[in-house]
């Protein structure tokens, strides 16, 4: 299992799956630890249907966070292609917000832990979830002047009802209010308009996108006019159509290759903004990490300009690496020599 830490949270996806994937070996271990006290208090609380059915969902959750941050992470992807991934990503926990999905992801663990444990039973701690919370009653002050009548609690049948109320619905609505809030607003505006730009939607939505993505860059000599003019005559035009534009990157290189971009500079404008766009802000992240791996104890008194060099080329490394090491010595033998003899 990896050390949990605050910036990286897919340590936490990787150790849910440890957990998941090795519960019987875990729960054997601690079984023969039991005499300790930590030891019989974590396979108290694991053996609950509340505990691995969360440990079962969350699992689920994150391994497709995880799998569309590692693809938003990778160093050749576009906001095309970012928005795409963000889209397919809601659009999947959408669908599991549905009381079939619940159901599969509950007979998960039951059928887990009835394997594992001898005597458990779905709804033996059904009387603990339900002394979790302790129902509200409305002041006395209020009784005269607020109808009760929609403040009483949805009956509770069983420990499955009680998950899927308190624990499944709440953290899939966190996650959609979450990528809806991050995805909203001008950044939708920006991530519609940038997937226009890939020529392959003919709709009239795709010129209003590129029109309000337009707006947002007219202080950048780009007129929304031209741009929305040029947009409607580059869709028909051949070189463009006729081949598969996947990228950003692919399309403004069809762009320069063919001299579009003196036929539509608008357009071109647009599109080098957008190609130039970061899609995150991982690879600056990256200099911070390096900064407490090459700043160790030993070199603590280096001075400005070596500490960056040094953070420059661990970061750099790939180009780093195909550089021989011959050819550094012998073009720093070459150089004059400033020090004084």
């Amino acid at each position: 299992m990896q050390t949990l830490c605050n910036t990286r949270w897919s340590a936490r996806a990787d150790n849910l799956e440890v957990v998941v994937n090795c519960l019987p070996a875990i729960v054997e271990a601690l079984t023969i630890l039991r005499k300790d006290v930590e030891g019989n208090g974590l396979l108290h609380a694991m053996n609950k249907l509340e505990f691995v059915f969360g440990v079962n969902t969350l699992h689920t959750i994150l391994k497709y966070c995880k799998s569309a941050s590692a693809y938003l992470q990778t160093e050749d992807l576009d906001l095309g292609a970012a928005s795409t991934a963000v889209a397919d990503l809601t659009a999947k926990f959408s669908d599991m917000r549905s009381d079939d999905q619940c159901r599969q992801l509950y007979n998960t663990p039951v059928q887990q832990m009835s394997t594992t444990f001898d005597d458990f039973s779905p709804d033996a701690d059904m009387d603990t979830l339900s002394r979790t919370k302790r129902c509200r009653k409305v002041p006395a002050r209020l009784q005269d002047s607020i109808s009760d009548q929609y403040l009483a609690e949805t009956p509770v049948s069983g420990a499955y009802d009680k998950l899927r109320v308190d624990f499944y619905f709440p953290v899939l609505d966190l996650i959609l209010g979450s990528l809806r809030e991050r995805f909203e607003g001008r950044n939708k505006v920006i991530m519609d308009g940038v997937a226009a730009l890939q020529f392959d939607n003919n709709s009239a939505s795709s010129v209003e996108a590129v029109q309000k993505f337009a707006a947002l860059y007219s202080h950048c000599g780009v007129s929304i006019a031209e741009c929305s003019t040029q947009f409607e005559l580059a869709k028909h035009n051949t070189v463009l159509t006729d081949r598969s534009l996947k990228t950003l990157r692919t399309a403004w290189e069809m762009f320069c290759e063919h001299k579009l971009t003196l036929v539509y500079d608008h357009l071109a404008k647009l599109l080098k903004i957008a190609v130039t766009l970061p899609v995150t802000s991982a690879s600056a992240e990256r200099v911070h990490s390096k900064l407490k791996m090459v700043k160790t104890a030993l070199r603590s008194t280096s001075a400005n300009d070596r500490m960056s060099d040094l953070i420059q080329i661990d970061v750099e490394r790939d180009i780093a690496d195909g550089m021989g090491l011959g050819e550094l010595v012998s073009e720093f033998a070459l150089k004059p020599r400033k020090l004084l003899l």
